[in-house]
């Protein structure tokens, strides 16, 4: 029986449990003990997964106690520089190393991006705060602020004005060792996720969902609040996007393994690359909420690629579809005073899960206002037959979500 090591579950250890009964062992390298799932795992070791040397350091842990890897993959997390370096010195399957870096680091991306012609946002690199206020003068405002280094929206911030650079800056700063902070230009439209598998260097795209963000109400900071399922765009523009994607996985070096980018349309604009990153969309992404809107499995497929196997294209093909939405909680910013009753949510038409990020919230507990996308306390995922049938029954669970806090 092969093992596929899991170098990061991203929350989403539900799926391990399916994995093992697809006929697979499981090791996995986790910073999360005690997320849902992870005591389904054959093999485990908690491990910062986003550290190449941690995570390695974790292999040969498991190495040395017996455990033969066959396949490496991350499961819904930022971790393709140890994805790679793992592989790497085990002779295994992986995008390159190189290839990881560009998908991870924000400059190097860019750079790819730009080098190769792919419509993305206009930037700049900046190791000072003197530098960023030349640079800053050749771009419109509003303009954003990026750590190079970080994901979901940690750091990342809107500068209105000259007069709000400097808080700007030190607020990006927080967020990162790095020297690099990237300068983006300010795109409107609406934003996308797709996620495919890069197979020959043909792009078999299983999903594209629509980015939910409250801009106005977290400004200046960004704060994704979920993804709705099937996508609003039409058939054309999709088409536009899957070409869109393959180019730019390939402008990366990403010719064969997992992709998952963001994307803003206009359409006044067109389609532009805000990123491309080697790895499933998480939480619970491609591994449950894609199968629920569309009959995909892209989490089999790319284990059947890491070990080597005959890739079964059929696992890519949507086979239906249906409504799919997730919704990230964000209780008003104080003491937990009152959290209703929850056990009437799996009463509610459409309901799938609910889960908190992390423990349970109990009385007296601080929520502070959030300024990045794991400012939530918890999400919900809900189908229906269809988009708008999704959307009304996750307004209607939200209203059983009350989570009351009142100001320290």
């Amino acid at each position: 029986m092969k093992t596929i090591l899991l170098c990061g579950n991203g929350m989403s250890g539900e799926v391990i449990g399916t994995i093992k009964s697809w006929g697979y062992k499981v090791a996995l390298i986790s910073e999360f003990p005690n997320d849902v799932g992870t005591s389904d795992a054959d093999f485990y070791i908690e491990a910062n997964s986003k550290d190449p040397e941690a995570a390695l350091g974790a292999v040969e842990k498991l190495t040395e106690g017996g455990v033969s890897i066959d396949g490496v993959i991350s499961l819904c997390w930022d971790s393709a520089m140890s994805v790679a370096t793992i592989a790497n010195k085990l002779g295994l399957f992986s995008v390159s190393l190189e290839s990881a870096l560009k998908s991870t680091m924000k400059d190097k991306r860019s750079d790819a991006f730009s080098k190769c012609g792919i419509p993305a946002p206009a930037y700049a690199v900046v190791s000072s705060y003197d530098q960023l206020v030349h640079i800053a003068k050749r771009f419109e405002f509003p303009l954003i602020l990026k750590p190079v280094d970080q994901s979901s929206s940690k750091g990342v911030v809107k500068v209105h004005d000259m007069d709000s650079l400097s808080d700007a800056f030190m607020h990006c700063k927080k967020f990162t060792d790095c020297e690099k902070i990237i300068l983006n230009e300010y795109l409107t439209g609406s934003e996308h996720s797709a996620e495919g598998l890069m197979i020959g260097g043909k792009l078999h795209m299983s999903a594209v969902s629509d980015r939910v963000f409250s801009y106005e109400e977290y400004d200046p900071y960004f704060i994704e609040v979920g993804d709705v399922m099937p996508t609003m765009l039409p058939p054309e523009i999709i088409t536009e996007l899957h070409k869109l994607v393959e180019r730019a996985a390939l402008s990366l070096g990403i010719s064969d393994g997992v992709v998952k980018g963001d994307l803003v349309y206009n359409a006044d604009s067109g389609l532009r690359v805000l990123e491309i990153t080697a790895r499933l969309g998480g939480p619970r992404f491609g591994t449950e909420m894609v199968p629920l809107s569309n009959g995909t499995n892209i989490l089999k497929a790319a284990v059947q690629q890491a070990l080597g196997e005959n890739i079964d294209i059929s696992l890519l093909v949507p086979k239906f579809s249906r409504g799919m939405v997730n919704r990230s909680i964000f209780p008003e910013p104080g003491v937990i005073k009152n959290v209703s009753d929850l056990n009437c949510l799996h009463e509610c038409a459409g309901f799938y899960s609910f889960k908190w990020w992390g423990r349970k919230l109990e009385l007296g507990d601080r929520i502070i206002a959030s300024q990045n996308g794991c400012g939530g306390v918890a999400y919900f995922i809900v189908q229906g037959a269809t988009r708008d049938e999704a959307l009304a029954r996750a307004d209607n669970l939200e209203r059983h979500i009350k989570i009351h806090t009142e100001p320290r």
